[in-house]
C-alpha cells in the first residue's frame, strides 16, 4: 500500500504533506528531527491519511494537494482543521 498523509505540527500548527510506504517509521523520523525539512517543527501528529493500491494515485494526490493551496485548506475545512471563517495565508507544506 501506498499512503498521503497530513501532519500537524504541535509547536506551530502548520502542516506537512507526504507520501511515505511505511508511515508509522516516517512519522517517528519527523518527530526524531530526522527530516531536515521538518526537525524545527517538531513534534507532529497525524492529521488524516488515505491508502492507496498505486503509487501513481497517491503521488498525483500528494501534488494536488501541495500545488492548489484551495484543495489543500478545504481538506483542513472538511477534516476539523481549520474553522470555515479562517482565511489561512501561505503555509509550506512538504
Amino acid at each position: 500500500m501506498n499512503y498521503v498523509y497530513l501532519l500537524r505540527s504541535l509547536k506551530d500548527g502548520k502542516f506537512y504533506v507526504g507520501w511515505p510506504t511505511d508511515p508509522r517509521r516516517h512519522i517517528s523520523e519527523h518527530n526524531s528531527s530526522s527530516v531536515i525539512s521538518t526537525k524545527s517543527r517538531t513534534p507532529f501528529h497525524l492529521a488524516y491519511y488515505k491508502a492507496y493500491r498505486r503509487a501513481q494515485l497517491e503521488k498525483l494526490r500528494e501534488c494536488s494537494l501541495k500545488r492548489n493551496p484551495n484543495m489543500l485548506r478545504l481538506l483542513k475545512k472538511r477534516l476539523g482543521l481549520l474553522p470555515d471563517s479562517s482565511r489561512s495565508g501561505k503555509e509550506v507544506v512538504g
